[in-house]
Formats: structure tokens, sequence, C-alpha cells
């Protein structure tokens, strides 16, 4: 804040067209800023994202397994959004509530936490905008309602920074730094724990500490020497990273190798910024993450820094725009949270221009009056983006919706949930599917009486089973009583789409029960193991526990069925055909004979170049096909 220029500029950033706000206004925004993000966890959506689902399982793998590790699944990520929500599962129980109570309760401290920043950089008029900017911000409430570690920690972390960062500033040109030059560097090191987008915030903060002890003699190493200490805090995760050859995933994403998601290589990073203001391509779903009050400001905000950028602190704000604009615009794919550092200077350029504006009016109240209508009007825009088109498009299982979420597995969901209020806790097996999905898993702990046992005075009287669409007509004669639901209509299917199967249990458990349990914690086990390599199995682990384990399979055509067809899918994916091939051939003979089976046979079979046996899987494919269609005609009615 030292070294103005123009005593106008000064003015403006000080923002002397309001008075500041009392204790009364500030314990009123923060209430409502609490309300918007904590009530109501599954109002918006019920259901997780992609992202979410793989993350959350990720996450329930460690609150079950902990290790300790620094660098999470195969594209090595930070852990701290992984060990926060293990630890909320371990404590509060696996749910969705406890899934999306993390972001929810880090978008609150962000509000506390950026006007804290605020505050110790600004002024009290100018902070207190900056909260009332921020109580109905959409992309701060979005992110506190994505459980996805980027979207709801890097901001308050961020804000954690940048406030010491000023106070640490102020104290040291006081001869008062202490120790807060030491956890300013604490700070800054700890925050590619957080997301590695914060090494830009660390690049920005450390070139801020050299610049202001630059020219200061002796007095400089008090604030260099404990804050260079302070960022050994990073030097454990650098370790890990080293050991782990970390940066395979994070060179895929470099722009200069291009995508085959866009045909113009600058699509990508130019969404990035397009996303801010106006949207991006297949994404957007009414205008961008700043409403058009907010954009508006924006651009009164740099037009205001780009005047006074012969003083110290503009300069700062238009150079770190550019960096932390860095991690959106260097990668070869679209990914909004990646564009998170820039929230907070955002939040202060809207409340720049704000004051640009209110300065050319002579009135308090006018100003005041003013400044309450604009403010209300870009808040008002925020909730209707947020609960209107963005929950149309998210908030109901779709065609729509199926680019982000697993809709199947939130159709499957609704079914249980019903069956649940209407039943009570049923035995509910989630895993025998190819592809499980772990947020089903986490979505259902609290309706399944397998992983949530239920009180002894309520027996179970229902079971759940969700499979591929192939085994359902064998199923059928095993489970005579039992009723399917379709879950893949509209939707692309792989497997033959899924089913959903209701059994009405008598009172007693019946005799698979104990086996499918059996079966499904070793297909779990076997499934984590996959979701750590993101569905691959390069070193062939996961094939390998399955085999150690394929007697608990035995004996039972359904189990078989599920085994070989994983089995086969896992050497298929290693680039192991012959060992697919057979694998194919023992779940037929051993399991259910299935259409899927035989199309995947006869594939493998022509790409050996073994014609007449292709043909022949192929033919049998065909038929069982076709009866299908038969009988579903016949017992239609058709």
């Amino acid at each position: 804040n030292s070294g103005w220029t123009d005593p106008e500029m000064e003015s403006l950033w000080a923002f002397d067209a309001l008075p500041s706000p009392g204790w009364r206004l500030l314990g009123f925004l923060f209430l409502a800023g609490a309300v918007l993000r904590l009530a109501g966890l599954t109002s918006l959506s019920d259901f997780p994202t992609m992202d979410e689902s793989w993350i959350g399982g990720l996450a329930l793998h460690r609150s079950e397994h902990w290790d300790g590790g620094l660098w999470i699944s195969r594209y090595q990520l930070p852990p701290a959004h992984f060990w926060a929500q293990a630890l909320l599962f371990r404590f509060m129980g696996v749910s969705l509530e406890s899934l999306w109570l993390l972001p929810a309760i880090l978008s609150v401290a962000g509000l506390a936490l950026g006007y804290w920043a605020a505050r110790k950089n600004f002024p009290a008029p100018f902070a207190g905008i900056c909260l009332l900017a921020s109580v109905a911000d959409y992309w701060l409430l979005w992110g506190g309602r994505l459980s996805v570690g980027t979207a709801d920690g890097v901001f308050p972390w961020e804000c954690l920074v940048l406030g010491t960062l000023g106070l640490t500033l102020g104290k040291w040109k006081k001869g008062k730094s202490g120790i807060w030059p030491l956890l300013l560097g604490a700070a800054t090191g700890l925050g590619p724990y957080v997301a590695i987008v914060c090494a830009f915030l660390a690049l920005v903060v450390g070139a801020t500490v050299l610049r202001a002890g630059w020219g200061e003699g002796k007095n400089r190493w008090k604030l260099w020497g404990p804050f260079a200490v302070g960022l050994l805090t990073l030097a454990p995760l650098l370790y890990a990273g080293f050991r782990q050859g970390w940066g395979n995933y994070p060179s895929s994403l470099w722009f200069a190798h291009g995508s085959p998601l866009y045909a113009n290589h600058w699509e990508a990073p130019l969404s990035h910024l397009t996303a801010l203001f106006w949207g991006a391509k297949d994404w957007t779903f009414w205008g961008g993450l700043l409403n058009p009050v907010a954009s508006s400001l924006c651009f009164l905000g740099v037009l205001v820094a780009w005047k006074g950028r012969r003083s110290g602190l503009p300069q700062w704000f238009l150079w770190a725009l550019a960096v932390f604009g860095l991690p959106g615009l260097l990668t070869n794919n679209f990914e909004p949270f990646r564009e998170v550092l820039l929230l907070p200077l955002l939040i202060v350029l809207q409340v720049l221009g704000l004051s640009w504006l209110l300065s050319e009016v002579p009135q308090t109240r006018v100003r005041l009056a003013g400044a309450t209508l604009l403010l209300s009007v870009g808040a008002l825009l925020n909730l209707y983006h947020l609960w209107g088109p963005y929950r149309e498009a998210w908030g109901v299982p779709g065609p729509l919706s199926s680019r982000f979420k697993p809709v199947e597995s939130w159709r499957a969901y609704h079914l249980l949930r019903d069956m649940a209020e209407r039943e009570g806790r049923g035995f509910i097996f989630t895993d025998f599917s190819l592809e499980p999905d772990p947020a089903l898993r986490i979505a259902c702990q609290p309706l399944n009486a397998i992983d949530t046992p239920p009180v002894l005075s309520h027996p179970v009287r229902w079971c759940a089973l969700l499979a591929n669409a192939p085994w359902v007509p064998g199923l059928i004669p095993m489970l005579p009583e039992s009723q399917w639901y379709w879950l893949s209509e509209n939707l692309r299917t792989e497997q033959g789409g899924l089913e959903l199967g209701f059994v009405k249990l008598d009172g007693e458990r019946p005799r698979f029960l104990a086996g499918w349990i059996k079966a499904q914690d070793d297909l779990r086990e076997a499934g984590w193991i996959l979701l750590e390599a993101k569905r691959t199995d390069p070193a062939g682990e996961a094939v390998s526990y399955l085999e150690r384990h394929s007697p608990d399979f035995q004996g039972d055509p359904f189990l078989e069925s599920v085994y070989w067809n994983k089995v086969q899918d896992l050497r298929a994916k290693r680039g192991d055909l012959p060992g697919a091939l057979e694998a194919l051939r023992r779940g037929i003979q051993e399991g259910f004979p299935n259409a899927f089976s035989y199309q995947k046979m006869g594939a493998i079979l022509e790409w050996e170049g073994k014609t007449a046996e292709a043909q022949e899987a192929f033919r049998k494919a065909r038929g069982m096909v076709s009866a299908a269609i038969h009988r579903e005609a016949a017992s239609n009615g058709k």
C-alpha cells in the first residue's frame, strides 16, 4: 500500500465513498453466508459428479485403509482434501451429507478468511464491500457444493496466505516482524498440499517478499531468512514427488501437447478466460462464473488498476492477475477451477470498479443506495444462476447431466432411497457391475444393511442388486420374485447397460447372501486398486488379487459370470487378449451364456484372424439378442 503517485488512485483503493460497516452488519453478512452454504446440503443436487465420485472413493478408501501417502492415485494429486474427507467419513459416517459438508465448511471459512485478508491489506470500508460481494458470489457458492479439492480448498487457503502476507509486511516495515515471516513461509509452502495451482501463489508471494526486502540492507534478512525457513514445509511433498516420479500427469496437460478434445489448440486455454465472464464451449449453463454486473465492475476495476499502474499496489495486482491466470492458459483441456486463484483478485477488482463509479456521486445516501442496488442485483443473478439453470441441468438425471454425472447410478439411488423410506434398510449390492461407482456406495451407505447394520427390532425385508443387463435373464430364474428396473434409458451403454433388481425377503436371510457379501468384499478390494490407477491395472495387481480369491466366486453361476467378466476386462486392458478370450469362454461355460460375451469373443477372434470362429460367435450373439427381443415383446403383449 505504499508508494502512491496519484492521490485520486489512493482514495479509490481506500473506498472513501462509503463509511465503515458496523459489527451488526458484518455479523448479519457472515450469518447469511453461512446459511447459504450449510443449509440443504443435498437440496441443490442429490448425487455426486463423476469427479466427486472418483475423489470421494479415494477418500473413502483412506478412511478404511489409511496409508499416509502424500501423492494420491496414479494422477498424483496433493493430499489435503483426501485426508480431511477421510477424517469426516471416519468420524461422521459415510453419506452424501458428510461428503458435501467439507466444501460447505471450507466455503464458510473462505468468507471469514477473505474478510480478514481484505482487512489486513485494505481499509475497513473496502474490506466490508469485499465481504458483501463474496456472500452470494456464484463461484464461491458453487465451489461450496462440490467436494473436489481445488473447488473448495484453494480460496480459503489463498486468503489465509494473502492476509498473512499483508500482516507480515506491515509489521516488518515497523520493525516488529516477530514470528510472522516464518508463519508466512510455512503457509506458502503448505499451499501445494491443498492444490498444485498453489505453486503459482507461492511464486507471487515469494517474489513479493523478495521485492519488499530488496534494498533494505541487513534488515531484509529479518524478512527473507524466516520466510525461507518456513518454506521448508514444502520439502516432504517435493521429496515424495521425487521418489514417485511425479510429473507424468501434469506434463500431459501441457498446452504444447495439444488435446484430442479440441480441433483448435487455443480453444482450451481461451475457454479458461471466456468462462470467467461469458461461459465456455460445452460447459455454459447461463453465462460465465461472474454475472454481468460483476463482470462490468471487474472490467472497470482493471481500468482503474491500469490507470494507477505506476503505484505499487496496482502494479502488484496486474502482475498477480497474469500469474494466477497461467494454470488455465498453459493447459490443453478445460477445467474451470484451474483459475480459482483469480477469485480473490476478481472480487477486489469488482469493489475497485464500484469505488470508481461511486466516487462521481456527491451524496453519501445516493452512493449507499447505488452500491446496495448493484450488489443486490448481482447477488440475485448469482442465486438464480445456481438454483435455476445450474440446478435444472445438474439436478435431474438425463442426457444433459450424463456429461457430468453417472446417471445410471443416480437413477439407482433414487429407487433405493424410495425403497428404504418405505421398508427400512436393505441388503444392497452395488459392486457386481463391471465398473462399480464409488458415489453409489457413498450415497447408499446409510441405507445398506451390509455396511450399516439395522436395529435388531427392525428385520431386513428387501435386497437389491445392481448388475449388468446381460446377467439379468440368468438371474430371474434364481430370483423368481425379483423386480427389475432399466437404468440406461436414453444413454450410451457399455456392457449392455445396467439394471437394478429388488427381491423381497420373508424375514430369513437368503442362502446366497453370505456368498454374495464375501464376493462383494473381494470386488471392493480389487476396485480400490483400480480406483487408485483410474480404472487401469498396469501392474496386474487387481487381476492377481481376484485370481487368488477365485474360490469365493465358484459354485454360483451369477458370481462366476461377474468374476470372469471382470477378469477378461482387466486382461484385455493389459493387452492379454488370449487370456481375455479364455476368461470369456470360462464365463460362458460356468456362468450365464450371454450376447455380450459372444460379441466380445467374436471381436477378439476376428482381430486374431480366426474369421470362421469369429463369425460363429457373432451368430450366437445375434441369436441371443433376437430371442431376448421376442421375450420382451411377448411380456409386453406386443
